[in-house]
Protein backbone atom coordinates (compact mmCIF):
# COMPACT_ATOMS: atom_id res chain seq x y z
CA UNK A 1 0.00 0.00 0.00
CA UNK A 2 2.69 2.33 0.73
CA UNK A 3 4.41 1.70 -2.18
CA UNK A 4 1.29 2.63 -4.61
CA UNK A 5 0.94 5.90 -2.08
CA UNK A 6 4.61 7.17 -3.48
CA UNK A 7 3.57 5.97 -6.57
CA UNK A 8 0.78 8.57 -6.25
CA UNK A 9 2.70 11.07 -4.75
CA UNK A 10 1.18 10.98 -1.60
CA UNK A 11 4.17 9.56 0.11
CA UNK A 12 8.04 10.06 -0.30
CA UNK A 13 10.16 7.44 1.56
CA UNK A 14 13.84 7.75 3.05
CA UNK A 15 16.38 5.50 4.11
CA UNK A 16 18.25 5.85 7.48
CA UNK A 17 20.10 3.37 9.59
CA UNK A 18 18.28 2.11 13.06
CA UNK A 19 20.22 2.25 16.04
CA UNK A 20 20.71 -1.57 15.31
CA UNK A 21 22.78 -0.46 12.52
CA UNK A 22 19.94 -2.11 9.58
CA UNK A 23 18.72 0.29 7.42
CA UNK A 24 15.43 1.17 8.12
CA UNK A 25 12.96 2.83 5.33
CA UNK A 26 10.73 6.21 6.73
CA UNK A 27 8.25 7.59 4.68
CA UNK A 28 6.27 11.11 5.24
CA UNK A 29 3.26 12.63 3.82
CA UNK A 30 3.90 15.37 0.82
CA UNK A 31 1.20 18.05 0.59
CA UNK A 32 -0.48 15.74 -2.22
CA UNK A 33 -0.66 13.28 0.30
CA UNK A 34 -1.98 15.81 2.91
CA UNK A 35 -4.58 16.96 0.34
CA UNK A 36 -5.67 13.74 -0.18
CA UNK A 37 -5.95 12.65 3.39
CA UNK A 38 -8.27 15.40 4.01
CA UNK A 39 -10.63 14.75 1.30
CA UNK A 40 -10.56 11.32 2.45
CA UNK A 41 -11.28 12.21 5.92
CA UNK A 42 -14.15 14.78 4.78
CA UNK A 43 -15.56 11.70 2.29
CA UNK A 44 -15.90 9.73 5.69
CA UNK A 45 -17.53 12.34 7.63
CA UNK A 46 -20.24 12.90 5.27
CA UNK A 47 -20.47 8.35 5.11
CA UNK A 48 -20.08 7.55 8.97
CA UNK A 49 -23.01 10.58 9.38
CA UNK A 50 -25.23 9.28 6.63
CA UNK A 51 -25.13 5.93 8.78
CA UNK A 52 -25.56 7.11 11.73
CA UNK A 53 -28.59 9.22 10.49
CA UNK A 54 -30.25 5.89 9.17
CA UNK A 55 -29.04 4.26 12.13
CA UNK A 56 -30.94 6.76 15.04
CA UNK A 57 -33.55 7.64 12.54
CA UNK A 58 -34.99 3.04 12.57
Amino acid sequence: MLHGMEREGYVEAYEKAAPTGRMRKYYHLTRAGRAALTEEEQSWQRYSGAVNAVLHFA
